[in-house]
C-alpha cells in the first residue's frame, strides 16, 4: 500500500479480525493455505498478512520446523496478529514490511503467500518481481484477489449504500479491493516478473452472517470505511444505511450472499 492508502489502524484491526474475517475471509484463508506445500526446515513469506488468518491456517498445515515470516505494511495489523496469538504461534514471526521492497535475500523462501493484499500494492509488477527474487527455484507464489463487484453483490450493495454519505472526493474504501480482477492483466504482470507456470482459479464462496446488521458493522468497523464515514459525521447513518440495503437485497438474516475470488499459483522456473 502507498502512504495515501486507507489506514488499517486504531480499532480497525480488532474489528477486522473479529467481524470481517469470519464474514468473508476465513474460507479463502483455508483454501490458500492448503495450496502451499513445502518441505521441512524451509521458510514461507507471507505479505499483507493482516491479522493472520492465512498465517494461522498455514501454521496448522505445515511442519513445525517450517519458519513462517508474516509481514504487513500496517504495523497495527501485525501487532494485533501477534497479540491475539497467546501463546505465540510456533516458529512464526510478524513484521512490518513493504511488499514492494522486501528486506530479504535472494532465493530465501520456498513459498510466498498473500491473501487479498495485491490489490493495495501501488506497483504490482514491482511486488511480483520482489516475490520472484526471494523465491527459490521452483518456489510458489500463491495469492488471492477479489473478482468484480458483479459477482460480489454483498460488498457492491454496501459500497453503493455508503457512497451517498461521503464527500465526492472520498470514494468508499471497498472499491479498492475489487479493482484487480482482469485475468489477462494478472497473467501479464506475473509473466513480466519472470514467473513460468501460472494457474488461475475462479473460486466462488459464500459470505455468512447472523443478520444484516452484523454484516453492516463488519464492513464499517472492520475496514477504513468506518473512519471515512466518521470523518464525514456519518458513521451511525452509514451502519443504518448498509443494514437497510443489505436487508433489502438478502433479507434481515440469517444472511448468505455469494462472493467470488481469483486464486493464483505462480511458479518460479527451476
Amino acid at each position: 500500500m502507498s502512504a495515501n492508502s486507507p489506514a488499517f489502524a486504531g480499532s480497525v484491526p480488532e474489528h477486522y479480525h473479529r467481524r470481517l474475517v469470519p464474514l468473508i475471509f476465513d474460507g479463502y484463508a483455508r483454501d490458500l493455505a492448503r495450496r502451499v506445500r513445502v518441505d521441512a526446515n524451509m521458510a514461507i513469506l507471507e505479505t499483507a498478512c493482516g491479522t493472520g488468518a492465512v498465517t494461522r491456517a498455514l501454521r496448522r498445515r505445515v511442519d513445525s520446523s517450517v519458519r513462517i515470516i508474516a509481514t504487513d505494511l500496517s504495523r497495527e495489523m501485525g501487532d494485533y496478529a501477534k497479540a491475539v496469538d497467546d501463546p505465540p504461534l510456533e516458529n512464526t514471526s510478524f513484521r512490518e514490511v513493504d511488499a514492494t521492497e522486501l528486506p530479504y535475500a535472494d532465493r530465501k523462501f520456498a513459498a510466498v503467500v498473500s491473501q487479498f493484499g495485491v490489490m493495495f500494492f501501488p506497483d504490482k509488477p514491482k511486488a511480483y518481481a520482489e516475490a520472484f527474487r526471494v523465491l527459490q527455484p521452483g518456489g510458489l507464489f500463491a495469492f488471492s484477489t477479489w473478482d468484480s463487484f458483479e459477482v460480489n453483490p454483498l460488498t457492491a450493495v454496501a459500497r453503493d449504500a455508503a457512497a451517498p454519505l461521503l464527500p465526492d472526493d472520498v470514494p468508499p474504501f471497498m472499491s479498492i479491493p475489487f479493482s484487480y480482477f482482469d485475468l489477462n492483466l494478472i497473467r501479464r504482470d506475473l509473466s513480466a516478473a519472470g514467473f513460468g507456470e501460472i494457474r488461475l482459479c475462479v473460486l466462488p464462496g459464500l459470505a455468512r452472517a447472523a443478520h444484516a446488521r452484523e454484516a453492516a458493522e463488519a464492513f464499517v468497523f472492520g475496514s477504513p470505511l468506518g473512519a471515512q464515514l466518521d470523518q464525514a459525521g456519518q458513521q451511525a447513518a452509514g451502519i443504518d444505511a448498509l443494514e437497510q440495503a443489505i436487508s433489502q437485497r438478502f433479507g434481515a438474516g440469517p444472511l448468505e450472499a455469494p462472493m467470488q475470488a481469483i486464486v493464483v499459483e505462480a511458479f518460479k522456473p527451476t
